[in-house]
């Protein structure tokens, strides 16, 4: 019984916090910023379905997952592929370009 008191009120406060959007980036972790071979920074991070990317000139894009499981993201004219580690990026009809995390 005693187990019982503690647990319901934990289901009853988690009951009461709002759920984020799915295409809310998680607060725990700060981005994860990649260098590309082309000299581009990218920062990086993951939300539940999708990945917020912020390009250096500061705009900010939301790339849904292409699909469950994958490690794809990207609309009709960006693509990031290969997340975490080395990953590749594309915008628009330009070649895709390497990049890394930085250190």
């Amino acid at each position: 019984m005693r187990l019982i008191a503690p647990l319901s009120i934990a289901v009853l406060v988690a009951a009461c916090v709002p759920l984020r959007s799915t295409h809310e980036a998680p607060s725990k972790h700060g981005p994860v910023v990649y260098s590309c071979d082309d000299g581009l920074t990218l920062r990086v991070r993951l939300a539940r379905d999708g990945a917020h990317v912020t390009l250096p000139s500061g705009e900010q894009l939301y790339l849904p997952q292409q699909s469950a499981g994958s490690s794809t993201y990207g609309t009709a004219q960006h693509q990031l592929t290969g997340y975490p580690g080395e990953t590749t990026w594309k915008a628009g009809t330009r070649v895709p370009v390497a990049c890394r995390v930085q250190r």
